[in-house]
């Protein structure tokens, strides 16, 4: 069992430092990561010195700073390629964060909470900073209701009662008023949250949409998110961003990968 849990913990570490670096921080130090990861430096400079032996991380002995490689951007790139590999998803992304100057936020689920797997920190004086890697709710937020409503009614409710197994009261959702308003996301086809998560904040979440009926590549969502009062006064106008940027950059790519598959 300890050998087990150290071997766990390893997997967990590397996976942090690697998500550690952002347009924000492309170069970083041991001290860096051991401070913000809270991991011990001996440790951290072992971990550090063995990513670079095998290509992952570049190590500046000026500097002393590490820096990924582009082995690290190839990791995965086969994972859905027409939004990855071809690059349409992260310069949709940049759009959004431009002409919101909100935080945008891609997620997933992975098992019974939402993960949001990559963000763009929101550049407005009126923003809300959330780091990538952060974990939310199935229940109780934007990106949760959004990945619910493709599921039927009867695995919703079940859901809810298992998760309020495990919630505090003050955190519970009664699942009539929920199975409500995931109709009300279905109708729409957007989600809205506000002070549901985070006390003072919010986001507008949409789908992205599948390569093809009955894809079974893994579900993506996208969203902006801010304050409260700018996320519920730019609700529409960042709803209509949102999908005039998925149109732009995903219409065309979803063609060219649909004529590709049929040829």
């Amino acid at each position: 069992m300890q050998a087990r849990e150290k071997s766990v913990k390893s997997a967990r570490r590397v996976l942090e430092l690697l998500e550690y670096f952002t347009p924000e921080r492309p170069q970083v130090t041991v001290m860096d990561i051991a401070r913000t990861l809270g991991y011990p430096q001996s440790s951290t400079s072992e971990l550090l010195r063995s990513l670079v032996e095998l290509g992952y991380l570049h190590y500046d002995r000026y500097q002393r700073q590490y820096r990924p490689t582009v082995r690290v951007a190839l990791l995965g790139a086969w994972v859905q390629p027409y939004l990855f590999r071809e690059g349409h998803l992260l310069p949709m992304m940049d759009e959004i964060s431009e002409a919101t100057g909100q935080m945008v936020a891609l997620a997933t689920q992975v098992g019974l909470a939402v993960h949001y797997v990559h963000v763009i920190q929101g550049t407005s004086t009126m923003r809300m900073v959330v780091p990538q890697g952060s974990v939310r709710p199935l229940l109780r937020s934007a990106m949760g209701r959004l990945f619910l409503s493709q599921q039927d009614d009867d695995f919703i409710v079940k859901l809810a009662h298992r998760l309020n197994s495990e919630e505090t009261e003050a955190n519970q959702v009664k699942p009539a008023q929920l199975l409500r308003d995931i109709e009300q996301i279905r109708k729409q086809q957007y989600a809205l949250s506000l002070d549901m998560v985070t006390p003072g904040g919010g986001m507008i979440a949409v789908m992205l949409p599948p390569v093809e009926p009955g894809d079974d590549s893994q579900p993506l969502a996208l969203g902006v998110g801010g304050l409260t009062s700018v996320i519920r006064e730019n609700a529409d106008s960042y709803l209509e961003i949102l999908r005039g940027a998925i149109e732009r950059h995903m219409g065309p790519a979803l063609e060219q990968h649909k004529t590709r598959k049929a040829g």
